[in-house]
């Protein structure tokens, strides 16, 4: 049951992640400059992370492995039913790659929860 509110709180986050990004993508094409505010990364704990990629898209993860197969084959059935559906002259083209970040957030510092809660 944790395993699938673990899943459903990390969709949610990566596609509002994916709106931002698809909105300062759209604000940079009008010469606007973004600042953010630095973000200090401290390792905190002993889960390990894992990389992997498909093309155009790479999956930075904390989670279990199971659970992390589980959203990178989600993501990449998307993406293939997305190409089915709309030619690829129409589909969104990106000079870089789509980073999707999962974690488990009882592994994350209290500072980042507060982040993370604060998007949502």
């Amino acid at each position: 049951m944790t395993t699938n509110i673990c899943a459903l709180r990390l969709t949610l986050v990566v596609l509002l992640l994916s709106l931002v990004q698809l909105s300062t993508g759209l604000r940079a094409q009008s010469s606007e400059v973004v600042e953010l505010p630095p973000y200090v990364v401290a390792e905190t704990s002993n889960a390990p992370w894992r990389y992997t990629e498909i093309p155009g898209v790479e999956f930075i993860s904390r989670c279990p492995d199971a659970l992390t197969r589980q959203l990178v084959v989600s993501q990449y059935r998307l993406h293939e039913l997305i190409s089915l559906m709309i030619p690829k002259e129409f589909q969104v083209r990106r000079d870089t790659p789509v980073v999707y970040v999962y974690f488990n957030e009882n592994n994350q510092p209290a500072v980042n929860q507060e982040m993370v809660e604060s998007i949502e």
